[in-house]
């Protein structure tokens, strides 16, 4: 476990944060639907955000209820191939710029 991670676990354990505030293993069916449904949303983000315009998938983010933003954000990180560097990753960015 890499010392930032450490860190963070130190810091939310002296907060009194629980470990897991999400545990995969007592969802519901309706549960896993839900966010499997939020799967095409990301892809359409993500499009959007490259593509064409990052203010629009700003503007969208910011009208969403807190925790759907929050979901869609876990499904986003689950996507990113962590093997992959740090530029090829979001090397894009400085298009932005």
């Amino acid at each position: 476990m890499s010392t930032a991670m450490e860190k963070l676990r130190y810091a939310h354990e002296a907060a009194g944060i629980p470990r897991r505030l999400y545990c995969a293993d007592n969802a519901t069916a309706e549960q896993i639907m839900h966010l499997e449904q939020l799967v095409p949303l990301a892809l359409r983000f993500a499009a959007i955000l490259k593509e064409e315009d990052p203010t629009i998938v700003w503007g969208q983010l910011a009208r969403m209820p807190e925790r759907q933003v929050r979901e869609l954000c876990v499904i986003a990180l689950a996507a990113i191939d962590i093997e992959r560097s740090r530029y090829q990753l979001f090397g894009w960015v400085e298009k932005l710029a």
